[in-house]
C-alpha cells in the first residue's frame, strides 16, 4: 500500500486501532478534521523554513493522525500505549504500508517518556506537535511541557479534545499568553485548535497573576 492508497483508506475506511466501550474504535477524528489538518499544513507551508530535512510531527497518542501526517511526508514520532502501537504495526505489516522508516513509536505513557525523549533531541526540531494522549490533569500540561521543549519557534501546536477539562484549560492558558502563542484556527468540529509558537524560549513569564480560568462541559467555539 503506497501513501496515496493509505490516504484514501484513512478517509473512507479508517482502521480501528483503539478499543473502548467494549469494541474497536477508529478514534475521534473524522473527514472534516483531516481536511482541517491540511489547513494547518498550509499555515505551516507559509512559514519561513530553510531546512532541507523532512518536517517533523510529534504527537502524544497515536492513530489516524499518525497516518495522515505520514501521508503528508512528515517524519512522525508517537508516544502511546502498546495496544494501540501493536495494532498499528500489525496493520502496517499486513497491508505492506510503505512509510520508508519515517515512524518512530515510543511505547508507554507520555508522562514518563516524553520530556526525557525531547531533551535527548538536543534542540527544538519539531515543526508540528499534537497533544492527544491522556487527557486527564495534569497529563495534558506534562505533554505541553515536553512538546514545548521540542517545538521550534514558529512551530504549530494542536490541542485535541477541547470538550474535556484538561485540554480546555490548556487552551485558555495559551489564549491568555499572546506574546508566546497565537491562535491560528479551531477545527470545524470545535474539538481541536492550532497555535503558533511565537518565542524561542519555553518559559512563559509576565502577567501570570492575571490569568483567569473557567470550564463548562460544552465544546468551545
Amino acid at each position: 500500500m503506497d501513501v496515496k492508497q493509505l490516504e484514501t483508506v484513512t478517509l473512507e475506511t479508517p482502521p480501528a486501532f483503539h478499543f473502548w466501550l467494549g469494541q474497536p474504535q477508529t478514534g475521534g477524528f473524522v473527514r472534516s478534521d483531516f481536511e482541517d489538518f491540511d489547513m494547518v499544513l498550509r499555515e505551516f507551508a507559509s512559514l519561513d523554513t530553510s531546512s532541507q530535512k523532512r518536517p517533523l510531527f510529534i504527537e502524544t497518542g497515536a492513530g489516524l493522525s499518525t497516518l495522515w501526517f505520514l501521508c503528508r511526508d512528515f517524519e512522525v514520532m508517537s508516544f502511546s500505549l502498546s495496544d494501540v502501537l501493536d495494532n498499528m504495526k500489525t496493520y502496517f505489516t499486513e497491508n505492506a504500508v510503505d512509510i520508508d522508516g519515517r515512524w518512530t513509536a515510543f511505547d508507554g505513557t507520555s508522562e514518563t517518556l516524553l520530556i526525557k525523549a525531547m531533551l535527548e533531541l538536543g534542540e527544538a526540531t519539531c515543526d508540528i506537535a499534537l497533544i492527544d494522549g491522556n487527557h486527564a490533569m495534569p497529563s495534558v500540561f506534562s505533554d505541553f511541557v515536553g512538546l514545548n521543549l521540542a517545538l521550534k519557534q514558529g512551530g504549530l501546536l494542536l490541542i485535541d479534545d477541547l470538550q474535556l477539562p484538561g485540554p480546555a484549560l490548556l487552551k485558555q492558558l495559551l489564549d491568555q499568553s499572546p506574546v508566546y502563542w497565537t491562535h491560528c484556527m479551531t477545527s470545524r468540529s470545535t474539538k481541536w485548535a492550532c497555535y503558533r509558537k511565537e518565542q524561542k524560549q519555553t518559559i512563559m513569564i509576565g502577567n501570570m497573576d492575571k490569568l483567569n480560568f473557567t470550564y463548562s462541559a460544552t465544546a468551545p467555539q
